[in-house]
């Protein structure tokens, strides 16, 4: 029998029981902490108190304890609040309750925000979801820099004496894949907050209603005057490493320009 299947009341109640009995999971070769670790018997948070709560394995949710993680999922992506008690968080984190977010991870926030914000139709939900984009692209962007350091050290580290290699060559093309895909998907994504008036009189001005669009569709504040006809401008403020992950580490291109250009010249009157 299943543990969706099972009362539910029952069910917590047996579970909270086997997780607080800490002493338990020193007894790998038993095979019940194996057990536990492939069943979903964890109930999703959220305000749905009373009705019947989505389960997960405890490898699919994560530690309440991380405030930083907190502003950036959802209540469903941590226990509900029975299981975040002290004396059963401990053995969720022996079973595999994360505290760390992947890549995926990140790519399933940016889609979230994406599908919350098509069909926001108030202005606080709204800011509100800005407010989460603009966490994750900062949080986005503190792990690449940490990423780069540590993969700049290693290379100090490893290879200042020696010449690299075809097997190190191989691993660090296959890292600029890995690197290159997960870039390609997240500019891909309508998550990043936009404006949608000009901040500046007599600019031509691309005519938004949707306020997150795709970073590829975005360019950094800094290039407003060159591509704002027909490119959406960015309301967070951009960094190199920004730049980097968005693509705005490349020009603004010919095509772009050109419009640009004509834009204005349309809104003067002159050639």
């Amino acid at each position: 029998k299943s543990a969706q299947m099972m009362d539910a009341k029952n069910r917590d109640s047996i579970f909270l029981q086997l997780l607080r009995s800490s002493s338990l999971f020193r007894f790998d070769d038993v095979g019940l902490k194996h057990a536990l670790q492939s069943v979903a018997f964890v109930p999703r948070g959220g305000d749905d108190e009373g009705n019947e709560r989505e389960l997960a394995r405890p490898s699919e949710l994560f530690t309440p304890k991380s405030t930083e993680l907190k502003d950036l999922m959802s209540e469903k992506d941590f226990p509900s609040s029975q299981f975040c008690e002290n004396d059963v968080l401990g053995s969720l984190v022996e079973l595999g309750l994360r505290s760390k977010i992947s890549r995926d991870d990140m790519l399933n926030i940016a889609g979230n925000i994406a599908t919350r914000a098509r069909n926001c139709e108030k202005e606080k939900e709204a800011n509100l979801l800005a407010q989460r984009s603009a966490r994750l692209v900062e949080y986005i962007v503190t792990k690449e820099k940490e990423l780069n350091l540590r993969r700049r050290k290693e290379s100090v580290g490893l290879f200042s004496f020696f010449k690299l290699g075809n097997g190190d060559k191989e691993r660090a093309e296959k890292q600029r894949q890995i690197d290159h895909k997960f870039f390609t998907l997240l500019r891909k994504i309508e998550f990043l907050p936009v404006l949608l008036e000009s901040p500046m009189k007599d600019l031509p001005w691309c005519a938004k209603t949707f306020r997150f669009c795709a970073p590829n569709e975005v360019r950094p504040r800094r290039d407003m005057m060159l591509c704002s006809a027909t490119k959406s401008i960015s309301a967070l403020n951009a960094d190199e490493m920004q730049d980097r992950i968005f693509g705005w580490d490349n020009p603004v291109d010919a095509v772009t320009l050109g419009l640009q250009l004509v834009s204005f010249a349309r809104m003067h009157d002159t050639v």
